[in-house]
């Protein structure tokens, strides 16, 4: 098993409520990407320090990961929340599931 974290920081002086469209939006991937194994995703709180959204994801196999990685369906919903993410400082992590 492969374990995939999403770390997306937003743009500065993000809404709340836009962070929340965000997390929404990304919940659509399990229905899309049926090989995702387990799932999550959240917004950080608001007292943290660091405005993001993360996003968890589990895969059976690296090539299921690979798979999820050049899906068009993932790749649309990046394209839905580039203007409120900052993708450009966005973290992403591989570990042991």
């Amino acid at each position: 098993m492969l374990r995939h974290i999403f770390v997306g920081p937003t743009h500065p002086g993000c809404p709340d409520d836009a962070m929340l469209d965000v997390v929404n939006t990304l919940r659509e991937l399990p229905g899309l990407v049926p090989w995702i194994r387990d799932f999550s995703v959240e917004k950080t709180f608001t007292w943290s320090g660091t405005q993001a959204v993360v996003l968890i994801a589990e895969f059976d196999s690296q090539a299921d990961w690979e798979r999820y990685m050049h899906e068009p369906k993932h790749l649309a919903l990046g394209d839905r929340i580039k203007n409120v993410i900052d993708l450009s400082r966005m973290t992403v992590v591989q570990t042991d599931a």
